[in-house]
């Protein structure tokens, strides 16, 4: 198969894929990560299903290709991330697609649906632990802090990469990230975060609102006129960092969304429940491509 980050879908296990269903866009979080820690969704690739992952630009093999003379940190906006999505989907011929988003991947697809309105050709989201709004985002994130107690907490707030905070947020992220796991996976270790897009969008920061993302909130698009959503899976872990409150929120903001909760699963749900989130999202996906009209003869 082609090696991650080429903007094309790929035949998954080495052999050719017929387009008997819809294909899958996988859109990473961050921002600045890379795709590489979603590598369990691959498995849908055996369903008959074309899945497409890239890195997003300044990520991954993107920022590799780029040489370093890709964007300024000042260069880096939501609207160039949705212009990139377009891109990459036109690249794919990915005109129908269902799109996944986890995390920041969740809002930017978001945006990406706004931005097109009824036209967009998107099936059906899947949305997995997407926040709906980066400040509520950031006050799940201190509320947990908090709860590991006075010495952890003052640790996290300096987010200073000294022995003590490197503890206490492997601590934090072992009970709210990989919560299954006892140290952070291979795949999401190997994922290294674009320092130039974390800065830019986030302030660099993880217990404290930053960046481009700051002020985002998903009712800036729901109130907009014409907002319509196709049919939307809401996925949360039980332990994950952000609060069943909070997830709630985004499920008013989707009309006819559904919100599914997998036990025990901490913000990288992916990887603590992967064969349940497998089963229910391709659960998802037939259902709605069920109620497709069948395609021109």
């Amino acid at each position: 198969p082609p090696k991650r980050g080429k903007p094309r879908p790929r035949p998954l296990f080495g052999s050719a894929v017929p387009d008997t269903r819809l294909p899958l866009l996988v859109l990473h979080g961050g921002p600045g990560m890379s795709s590489r820690y979603l590598e369990s969704l691959e498995l849908l690739g055996g369903t008959e299903r074309r899945i497409g992952f890239y890195d997003q630009v300044g990520c991954g093999y993107s920022r590799a290709a780029s040489q370093g003379k890709g964007p300024g940190v000042g260069a880096y906006n939501v609207d160039l991330f949705c212009q990139e999505l377009e891109a990459v989907r036109s690249k794919l011929e990915f005109q129908q697609c269902h799109v996944l988003g986890h995390g920041w991947g969740g809002i930017l697809a978001l945006n990406h649906l706004q931005r097109l309105g009824p036209a967009s050709g998107i099936a059906s989201l899947t949305l997995l632990a997407t926040p709906p709004s980066w400040s509520a985002l950031i006050a799940d994130r201190r509320e947990k802090g908090k709860a590991l107690g006075a010495e952890a907490w003052e640790a996290l707030q300096a987010e200073d990469g000294s022995p003590a905070f490197v503890a206490a947020l492997r601590a934090y992220e072992s009970q709210h990230v990989y919560a299954r796991e006892a140290v952070a996976p291979a795949c999401l270790v190997q994922s290294i975060t674009s320092p130039s897009v974390s800065a830019a969008m986030t302030g660099g920061k993880r217990f404290q609102a930053g960046g481009v993302l700051a002020n985002w909130d998903v009712q800036q698009l729901a109130t907009q006129p014409g907002w319509t959503v196709p049919p939307t899976l809401v996925v949360r872990g039980t332990q994950e960092e952000l609060s069943l409150s909070s997830t709630q929120q985004l499920v008013t903001a989707l009309p006819g969304s559904r919100l599914v909760e997998l036990e025990g699963a901490g913000t990288m749900v992916h990887i603590d429940a992967a064969g349940a989130l497998l089963e229910t999202l391709e659960a998802h996906l037939t259902a709605v491509e069920a109620q497709l009209p069948p395609p021109p003869v």
